[in-house]
């Protein structure tokens, strides 16, 4: 992923992608950084609306926990 300031970073989530990922305007991660890694543990997106013209959907997409 690339932030705001345009700095790249490796992404690890384990979960599915989630729904109309590529539509996303913006996307905010929460989780930690391990490493050179940043493991999300959620995946907050926000699309355009596909039923109101200039409203924003939110859809979060949660990481499935590892047994241990």
């Amino acid at each position: 992923m690339k932030d705001n300031k345009g700095e790249e970073c490796k992404v690890v989530f384990t979960g599915s992608k989630p729904q109309d990922f590529e539509r996303s305007e913006q996307i905010v991660l929460t989780g930690q950084m391990r490493g050179n890694e940043f493991h999300a543990s959620k995946i907050l997106m926000k699309c355009p609306s596909k039923y109101t013209q200039d409203k924003v959907e939110i859809t979060e997409a949660k990481a499935k926990q590892a047994s241990i």
